[in-house]
């Protein structure tokens, strides 16, 4: 007993006198600690808990609670009679999702594993966390703090291919300018990707197991994870969430150049994506590709493509919304023999494609719309990808949900009908003179009947046998034709259009009732 009081005595002598930099256990009398808890910053009201450890980096069950007091990520935790210096500390909250830009769906916790002898300022962050059950398992096997520390936070780094931070990760700050700072960031982002808050959480959980006994990321499935969501990253627009997002807390930021690290990682990792799917920036006849795009404005009316180069065995899903509105601001696949199945509308704005072949392609045509695509790839729930139309312009014609005479037969909201009294109503949006031309295909006159035209010139020919064509021809600007379409019987029919002599592959229509 009175050996053991001499070496405590001693080891708490020697850092106050800076002799020994790395003490086995020491008394901590009382204790504050400041700092901040990221990921981007944790939200108000997330709880922070400091636990003691014994000198095996065992919880002794005397933990001391703060809480952060502003969606900086700022707390304060005091505490007294600790019988050790090393305590692990965790954030418990919300946080700002710096690639989504919004507030997490769900709750994170991240932890640190500290040496109060060290300072009284920590930083609680994606580091911290990666490095925490690797260093403690290199303490319990003999290794002293510090030595272990620095040894996890390499091994760490080392995922990554960084290889110039020297500083703790408990001293870094999403926030501030420096490449040490900037590299913090470009992991959180890697890490956070397309996942959900829960989402993130597991992958953590995996990465920090995965390399807790050897220091390496063994597991397949991870590496071509983090590859695979730092590939897809919009580094633009988390520059941009986290500048406004600090800008809002009153605090001004110039972010550190964390771009390069991302960068850096996609080109000098060993990591491989097994079924790597390659977007084209345009496709065979030049129209550019919009899978190949971030957020963006287009001009409307104009044509552009969905793209692909698939390897064998990988597989292609696009779903395009436009929520509340009609279902033409997009038109249609070519057809199967592209590539590509699907593309039907729905009642909702939602169209989806998909694809297992080596080079799907199709046209669309953007209207004046806004609307959103996500890219599904290899069978996952998750969209790899989610990207952001708008359009500039209008596009020269557009077609009401309804018009005069109820429902606006075209654009159809699918290839079904019921019989009865609809609308055929087109708008042109444009100053300039156009001549659209509909002619629909069907084989009973009695079955498809075209009355109370406004604006429209209609045209039958029935000399083909068992075949009819309606043609409709609007000719003005800036105006609006309209007429009754009348379904009866059971029988079908198909739609071409024409603007200005250009066939509209896009718009072709099958219809049946």
């Amino acid at each position: 007993m009175k050996l053991f009081k001499l070496v405590l005595v001693l080891s708490f002598f020697s850092v106050f006198s800076s002799c020994d930099p790395d003490p086995v256990i020491v008394a901590t009398k009382d204790f504050k600690l400041n700092g901040f808890a990221q990921k981007g910053p944790f939200a108000t009201g997330a709880k922070v808990v400091v636990s003691e450890l014994n000198s095996t980096l065992v919880e002794t069950g005397r933990n001391f609670n703060g809480t952060i007091t502003d969606d900086k990520g700022s707390f304060t935790v005091e505490g007294s009679d600790l019988s050790s210096n090393f305590v692990s500390v965790s954030a418990d909250g919300f946080y700002f999702d710096e690639v989504n830009g919004q507030l997490s769906s769900s709750r994170l916790i991240l932890n640190a594993l500290v040496d109060l002898s060290k300072g009284s300022t920590l930083n609680i962050n994606i580091l911290t966390h990666l490095e925490f059950e690797r260093a403690k398992f290199l303490i319990k096997n003999g290794q002293d703090f510090s030595k272990a520390k620095e040894q996890a936070k390499k091994e760490v780094l080392n995922i990554f291919k960084i290889t110039d931070v020297s500083s703790d990760f408990e001293k870094l700050d999403i926030s501030k300018t420096e490449s040490e700072h900037a590299a913090l960031l470009a992991i959180s982002a890697i890490l956070q990707g397309t996942h959900t808050a829960a989402q993130l959480s597991e992958l953590l959980s995996k990465i920090s197991l995965d390399i807790k006994e050897d220091g390496r990321l063994d597991a397949e499935n991870l590496k071509t994870e983090l590859l695979s969501q730092a590939t897809v990253l919009n580094t633009s627009k988390i520059r941009a969430n986290l500048t406004t997002r600090f800008r809002e807390l009153g605090v001004t930021t110039t972010l550190g150049n964390f771009e390069k690290y991302i960068d850096q990682f996609i080109k000098a990792t060993a990591f491989v994506v097994p079924n790597q799917i390659n977007y084209p920036k345009t496709s065979l006849n030049g129209n550019l590709n919009l899978l190949a795009l971030s957020d963006t404005t287009l001009a409307a009316g104009s044509k552009y493509c969905f793209a692909g180069y698939l390897p064998d065995g990988a597989s292609l899903k696009v779903v395009v919304k436009a929520p509340g509105q009609t279902i033409l601001w997009v038109s249609s696949v070519l057809g199967s023999e592209r590539g590509w199945n699907g593309g039907n509308p729905t009642g909702d704005g939602t169209r989806v494609w998909e694809s297992s072949t080596n080079t799907p392609y199709c046209t669309v045509s953007i209207l004046d719309i806004a609307f959103q695509i996500e890219i599904y790839e290899n069978g996952s729930p998750i969209p790899k990808r989610v990207i952001n139309i708008n359009s500039t312009g209008s596009a020269i014609i557009s077609f009401d949900k309804t018009g005069k005479y109820g429902k606006n037969i075209f654009p159809p909201s699918g290839s079904s009908y019921t019989t009865g009294a609809y609308s055929f109503q087109v708008k042109i949006n444009d100053v300039k003179e156009h001549t659209i031309k509909f002619e629909f295909y069907y084989f009973d006159k009695n079955s498809m009947i075209f009355s109370d035209a406004e604006g429209w010139s209609v045209v039958t020919d029935s000399s083909a046998a068992n075949n009819l064509k309606t043609t409709l021809t609007f000719k003005a600007s800036k105006a609006t034709a309209d007429m009754k379409i009348t379904l009866a019987g059971s029988n079908q029919a198909t739609a071409q259009v024409w603007v200005d002599g250009e066939l509209k592959n896009e718009w072709y229509k099958k219809m049946n009732w």
